[in-house]
């Protein structure tokens, strides 16, 4: 910065127009500025994910705008990658996630207790058909014990 000042200081002393070298580089500066809003959006929203941590390596979460659920494999500066169920890999812009609700299925615990039970919560079922489920399953076990 302090070189390209100093070169603007010269070529002005020496009489040279630096206008048109002046607007130049502040088109350039604007023209990259919007091309990497993105990136820096994706690269903010990594850091405010990093700091806030709604959501670990491991964690089952939903990405609700994209109607989107699977494992995280990796948190990243510019992206997430997520295992879906179906075994495929998402690699999700941070920004996506900033924009949407996220849903995680493994904070605080990924168990449901029921009746002095503890059994895994079902992946995509609804809450009450699970505890249901979960009743039923362990009403059994105790009249079986």
């Amino acid at each position: 910065m302090i070189i390209f000042i100093a070169l603007i200081t010269i070529l002005s002393h020496f009489n040279v127009d630096v206008t048109a070298l002046l607007a130049t580089l502040g088109l350039i500066g604007l023209a990259l500025s919007l091309a990497a809003q993105d990136t820096l959006n994706d690269i903010i929203n990594g850091v405010l994910i990093w700091l806030d941590r709604p959501f670990r390596i491991g964690d089952r979460i939903e990405i609700q705008g994209d109607k989107m659920w699977g494992d995280v494999i990796d948190i990243g500066t510019r992206s997430t990658r997520i295992l879906l169920i179906d075994n495929t890999m998402v690699i999700v812009p941070n920004s996506v996630i900033g924009k949407n609700q996220v849903i995680n299925y493994s904070y605080p615990d990924s168990s449901i207790q029921t009746g002095g039970c503890t059994v895994p919560r079902f992946w995509r079922i609804d809450d009450c058909i699970s505890r249901a489920l979960v009743d039923r399953c362990c009403h059994r076990y105790l009249q079986d014990v």
